[in-house]
């Protein structure tokens, strides 16, 4: 595949000459696959060797996978639009290359979001490598991110540095199941459709009429109400009374005391906390502060919740227990204030 810039090995990084990667052996291949991890999808191994056929074929140095989103939430995503693209039979309905690119852009007049899934040549990230610099909000011209600088740098649109066209910026239109799970409420949606059967994943679970059931989980099923689907895991207490469903997901070692309701929330198995200086607290030493535990008569309604004791009604919150058990109660709306990197 030619390339401009064929030089790029006698040039000198622009920031990180003395940033120390670990060892690892030689890649031989020609292209990088490149999925992000925080997205759930059905996009599988076949679709991979479709999109890497379609790579190939029409020559792309970078080729990501674009699925459409409600109009409502073109300000939450990076969009796409492609220049006079292709149709194609099958969930890979459209394949063609990337004009502009859009990050954020309540007023785009495209929903093509960027999935985060993406084939890059290796020439190219070699290349893109000289120029790589820290994460770091300081930096007068930085270039460390996909959608923010790679990108725009692609399509001639950043302001101090641009590839040549050569360097083919492409995309694909996939229209089957998607989820930013970055987002909390679509982290709440993503496993309402798992529980709906639409996201190919296998449980470690029991499989019921109503949903899931984990091992030495103490249930008595003719004094609790289960409304499915739902799921719950090991070692769980659901005493009698309770109301599970639906839409609930309680991870392990939960205890849901009598006439709790737990429905359209997520549950937390409990997991190793590290503290701010990176000493880590085990799953076994954090039961000292955090309880797992949803006291009598309490309602969690389209909540997330790692831990603790929730000790009254909860309604579109995120619970997270911090290191000395205290709790952390926020709207499931909440974003961070200040600029990310």
């Amino acid at each position: 595949m030619a390339y401009a810039n064929k030089y790029w090995a006698n040039i000198p990084k622009k920031v990180l000459n003395s940033e120390k990667l670990p060892p690892f052996e030689d890649f031989n291949g020609s292209t990088v696959i490149i999925p992000s991890g925080d997205v759930v999808t059905n996009f599988g191994s076949e679709l991979l060797e479709q999109m890497y056929d379609i790579h190939k074929q029409i020559g792309s140095a970078f080729t990501m996978v674009l699925v459409p989103i409600p109009w409502n939430r073109r300000e939450d995503f990076g969009t796409v639009i492609l220049d006079n693209p292709n149709d194609v039979n099958g969930i890979v309905s459209k394949v063609g290359r990337i004009k502009e690119f859009r990050e954020k852009d309540p007023k785009s007049p495209s929903n093509l979001n960027n999935a985060s899934i993406y084939m890059i040549e290796v020439e190219l990230l070699k290349y893109l490598d000289l120029y790589r610099t820290p994460v770091d909000l300081n930096i007068q011209e930085p270039f460390y991110d996909f959608g923010k600088h790679v990108f725009p740098a692609m399509l001639r649109k950043l302001k101090y540095m641009s590839l040549s066209k050569e360097y083919s910026l492409c995309g694909i239109q996939y229209d089957g199941k998607w989820f930013d799970v970055g987002q909390k409420r679509d982290y709440l949606s993503v496993n309402k459709s798992l529980l709906d059967g639409d996201i190919d994943i296998t449980l470690p679970y029991e499989k019921l009429s109503w949903g899931y059931l984990g091992n030495n989980t103490s249930i008595d099923f003719s004094k609790v109400t289960i409304i499915p689907p739902v799921i719950i895991g090991n070692n769980c207490i659901i005493e009698a009374g309770a109301t599970i469903g639906p839409y609930a997901v309680i991870g392990d070692d939960w205890i849901v005391e009598k006439n709790a309701k737990i429905l359209n929330s997520v549950l937390w198995q409990r997991y190793s906390f590290f503290t701010k200086d990176g000493r880590e607290i085990t799953a076994d030493e954090r039961k000292l502060v955090d309880r797992h535990q949803i006291r009598s008569g309490v309602k969690v309604d389209e909540c997330i919740v790692v831990g603790g004791t929730i000790q009254k009604d909860i309604i579109e919150k995120t619970v997270d227990v911090l290191e000395d058990g205290e709790l952390s109660i926020l709207s499931i709306d909440y974003i961070p204030k200040g600029q990310r990197a």
